[in-house]
């Protein structure tokens, strides 16, 4: 059996925290650990946002007791404000709020950038005719692709019916066929789409500053990733004029005022990314198709079993008195100038018991000494 609790959804907040603090400073490194190719790191990426945004816990899961921290999370919880609404009550509330302000003003800056995209695909220019064959080869279609005074990168834009805007600039055949191939890596891997709807999980759960940073590293992660398909089989000359690209797209983005990096929702600026993108560009790329399997099913076992440990609040057992059964061979009743004591296996139970009460059970079975 499946279900979502709220043990379940604070464990995946702890356990996905300290995942992704991890995961994102392996990214934000440059280091061999991406000698291997971007698969495995898109994968662990993947899985990672899935621990976090799905919650569940199964018939499976082992729950480990919590005395302090949970416990104290629950008392939290479940007081009062003015006996009209419980803490976690009002978090709940909160949280819906703000996810509804969130997705309906991102919303709204997503309408307002579809129709200034529509304004640079109308007013743009077509690609000249001397660089279709190199769309082709890049399998983009020609007429896709427009050229605006008005944007300062070339982006892809759309999510089912993909597009290409680049600044109308002066383009070399190489500049060319190294800006399409690496539109075409984010256009066939449907980077748009999955940056929207990370963007959606930031706002549903916009009080979790994890998945800001899950942003970043896709944004880090999908650049290099075009980038090692965009390079793929480059002499070292060829990679060298890859880097003047990127230079170039730079320079033309320092010069420009406009702002329309659609779906770019992350912060990494773009000193930094230029000089994470050059160093990777001249990497010895080795992608071993085998060791890469092993790595995403070792991770998919590491998924899985992070399901099972649940954290839930453990209260130590209330304290019950023992029941006392009162019989005539085991109680008596003394009298004492203020009423009736009772005495139960030799010692002093209940006191001042009044007179009336003696016709009542269990007092009336009971002897009575003087």
């Amino acid at each position: 059996m499946i279900s979502i609790s709220t043990w379940s959804v604070f464990t995946a907040m702890f356990f996905g925290t300290a995942v992704a603090l991890t995961f994102h400073i392996a990214v934000q490194r440059d280091s061999n650990m991406f000698s291997a190719g971007m698969t495995p790191w898109i994968a662990a990426f993947v899985m990672l946002l899935v621990r976090i945004i799905i919650p569940i816990e199964t018939c499976i899961s082992f729950v480990i007791p919590s005395r302090i921290v949970m416990t104290g999370l629950n008392d939290f919880l479940n007081s009062r404000i003015g006996n009209v609404i419980s803490i976690g009550s009002l978090m709940i509330v909160i949280w819906i709020a703000g996810a509804t302000f969130a997705i309906g003003f991102w919303g709204y800056k997503v309408l307002k950038n579809r129709n200034s995209i529509r304004l640079l695909i109308i007013q743009g220019k077509e690609l000249p005719k001397e660089y279709a064959f190199i769309a082709r080869s890049a399998g983009l279609d020609p007429k896709k692709i427009v050229m605006s005074e008005f944007i300062e990168e070339a982006v892809s834009v759309g999510v089912i019916n993909y597009g290409v805007i680049l600044p109308a600039v002066d383009y070399s055949d190489l500049d060319i066929r190294n800006i399409l191939f690496h539109e075409a890596s984010h256009i066939k891997h449907r980077d748009v789409l999955i940056k929207m709807l990370l963007h959606l999980a930031s706002c549903i759960l916009w009080w979790n500053p994890v998945l800001r940073l899950l942003e970043v590293d896709f944004e880090m992660l999908s650049e290099r990733r075009c980038d090692e398909a965009a390079v793929r089989g480059y002499s070292q000359e060829e990679k060298i004029s890859y880097i003047e690209t990127m230079k170039k797209m730079a320079v033309i983005r320092a010069m420009k005022p406009y702002g329309y990096s659609v779906a770019s929702f992350s912060g990494i600026t773009q000193k930094r990314m230029l000089v994470s993108r050059a160093r990777r560009v001249f990497l010895d790329i080795r992608t071993d198709k085998r060791k890469n399997s092993v790595i995403i099913m070792l991770g998919l076992v590491l998924l899985f079993a992070s399901y099972v440990p649940v954290i839930q609040p453990l209260y130590d057992p209330p304290y019950v008195e023992d029941e006392i059964f009162i019989t005539k061979d085991n109680a008596y009743l003394q009298l004492t100038p203020d009423g009736y004591d009772l005495y139960v296996d030799g010692e002093l139970f209940e006191q001042h018991i009044p007179k009336k009460e003696l016709k009542v059970e269990p007092y009336n079975m009971l002897e009575i000494r003087k």
